[in-house]
C-alpha cells in the first residue's frame, strides 16, 4: 500500500484567525497610543508669555484707593428702609409726587466722597481685594441708582440741567470702574452702572425741551470721550488671565492634603498603602507649569479674539482636555485640582463682551441721536453730519432710515434681538 507524502503540518483554521486577530488589535492598539499620544503633546504650548494687560486709559492716582474705600464704606450706612423707599420712590416720572421724599441721612457724605473719586481721576484695581470681596462693588450700583433719583428730583423741581450733572457723575463713575485695570467683575459692575445712566440721560432728554444747549452738549462731549476709549471688557479679561495665573502659582508649594482638600477626591486614587497626605506616596498631584502654560495660551486666544469687532469674533469650541485615550492631555494636570482651575479659568468670556458691546453700541446710537437733533435741517445723509461715531459693533456706519426718523446698530439686525433686548441700541430723531 503505498505511503501517503508526509509535510509540514499546516496549523488549524482557528489559530490562524487568532493570530490574525491578535495582529490586528496590537495594530490598533498601537495607532490608539500614538494617535492618543500625538494628542495629549499638540495640545502642550512651551515657552509662552504671559497675556499683557493694558495699561488702564486715566493716570493711576494714589489716593483713589483710599477714596474709593471710604465710599464704600458709606454706602451700608444708607441702607435700610429709608434706602429702599427712596430710590423706589423717585425716578422717571411716571407718575406725580406729592410730596418729593427726602434723601435718607448720610447720602451727602457718600455724594461728596463720590466726587472727590471722580475729581482725582485714574483708579487702579489690579492690586485690590477684587479676589476677597468682589461684592463690594456692587454697594457702588446701589449708590447711583441713588444719585439717578437725586436727577429726577431735580428735573421735577425745575432744574433739568442739575438733573443731568448728577446723571453725568454716574457716567463717569461707571467708567472709572470699566477702566481700572481690575478683573471682569469690576468690568461689568461699571459697565451696568454706565448703562443705567445712559438711559436715564436719554429719557430725560425725551420727556421735555428743559435742558439747556450747554447741558446737552456737555453730554454730547461725554458720549463722545467715552467711544475714544478701548473696550474695558477686553483688558478686564486680560485681567482675570492675570488673576487665575497667580493661583495657579500660588498652589504650587501647596501640600497634597491642601490640593486635595479643594477637589474631589474620588477622582484620583493615591498609590501605595499611606494616606494621601503623605509627600512620597502619590504620583505628581498638580502640575502648576502645564497649568500656566495651557492657560496662557487659552487667555492669548481669547484676548486676541475679543480685541475685534463684534461682527467678527469667531469663539473657538472648548478644548477637550480629558478625551478618553492611552495618553489624555488631562492626564499632565494629575487630579481633579487642575481640571476645576481650568475649569474656573477658561470660563466663556462672550457673555461679557456682548454687554460691553451693547453698551459701546448704545453710546454711539445716543451720540449720533444728539448730533441729528442739532441740525438745523434734515439731513440728506449721515455722511452729513460732522463729528458722527462708526458703529462700534461693525466698524461700519449706523444705519439709519430717514423715512422712519430711527437710527440704529447693527447689533440689532445682524444679533435678531428682539424688541426687549435691543432697546436702546436703536433711536427716533
Amino acid at each position: 500500500m503505498p505511503t501517503r507524502p508526509t509535510g509540514p503540518k499546516r496549523a488549524p483554521r482557528p489559530l490562524w484567525i487568532l493570530l490574525g486577530l491578535a495582529l490586528s488589535l496590537l495594530l490598533f492598539l498601537t495607532g490608539w497610543v500614538a494617535i492618543s499620544w500625538w494628542q495629549a503633546r499638540s495640545i502642550w504650548p512651551e515657552d509662552l508669555p504671559p497675556v499683557q494687560q493694558p495699561e488702564p486709559p486715566f493716570p493711576a492716582d494714589a489716593r483713589a484707593e483710599a477714596l474709593l474705600d471710604g465710599l464704600i464704606e458709606a454706602v451700608p450706612e444708607l441702607d435700610g428702609g429709608a434706602w429702599g423707599d427712596y430710590v423706589s420712590a423717585v425716578g422717571p416720572p411716571d407718575h406725580e409726587w406729592v410730596d418729593p421724599p427726602e434723601p435718607p441721612p448720610g447720602i451727602a457724605e457718600a455724594l461728596e466722597t463720590m466726587d472727590e473719586l471722580l475729581a482725582v481721576g485714574g483708579l487702579r484695581l489690579s492690586g485690590w481685594k477684587l479676589d476677597e470681596q468682589p461684592l463690594e462693588l456692587l454697594a457702588l450700583l446701589e449708590l447711583s441708582r441713588m444719585r439717578l433719583g437725586l436727577a429726577w428730583q431735580s428735573d421735577a423741581a425745575g432744574e433739568p440741567d442739575e438733573g443731568l450733572d448728577h446723571i453725568l457723575h454716574v457716567m463717569r463713575l461707571g467708567l472709572l470702574l470699566e477702566h481700572s485695570g481690575g478683573d471682569l467683575v469690576a468690568v461689568m459692575v461699571g459697565i451696568a452702572i454706565g448703562d443705567l445712566a445712559l438711559r436715564e440721560a436719554v429719557e430725560l432728554l425725551q420727556v421735555g425741551p428743559g435742558l439747556s444747549e450747554l447741558a446737552v452738549e456737555r453730554l454730547g462731549a461725554e458720549l463722545a470721550a467715552s467711544l475714544q476709549l478701548p473696550s474695558g471688557a477686553v483688558a478686564g479679561l486680560a485681567g482675570e488671565c492675570g488673576a487665575a495665573e497667580g493661583l495657579y502659582d500660588s498652589l504650587r508649594h501647596s501640600s497634597r492634603e491642601e490640593l486635595f482638600a479643594m477637589s474631589d477626591r474620588q477622582l484620583f486614587s493615591p498609590v501605595g498603602d499611606q494616606g494621601a497626605g503623605d509627600a512620597g506616596c502619590c504620583p505628581p498631584v498638580y502640575d502648576a507649569d502645564r497649568c500656566i502654560q495651557l492657560h496662557r495660551q487659552r487667555c492669548g486666544a481669547l484676548v486676541r479674539i475679543a480685541a475685534q469687532a463684534g461682527v467678527d469674533r469667531s469663539w473657538p469650541q472648548r478644548q477637550v482636555l480629558f478625551r478618553r485615550g492611552a495618553w489624555s492631555p488631562g492626564q499632565y494636570l494629575d487630579n481633579a485640582v487642575g481640571r476645576i482651575l481650568l475649569d474656573l479659568a477658561g470660563a466663556a468670556p462672550q457673555r461679557f463682551l456682548d454687554r460691553d458691546d451693547q453698551l459701546r453700541s448704545r453710546r454711539a446710537v445716543a451720540l449720533a441721536w444728539l448730533l441729528l437733533r442739532a441740525q438745523e435741517q434734515p439731513p440728506r445723509g449721515l455722511h452729513e453730519i460732522e463729528g458722527l461715531p462708526p458703529d462700534p459693533w461693525s466698524g461700519e456706519p449706523l444705519r439709519y432710515d430717514f423715512d422712519q426718523s430711527r437710527i440704529w446698530s447693527a447689533m440689532v439686525d445682524e444679533l435678531e434681538l428682539d424688541a426687549e433686548q435691543s432697546r436702546g441700541l436703536s433711536l427716533e430723531f
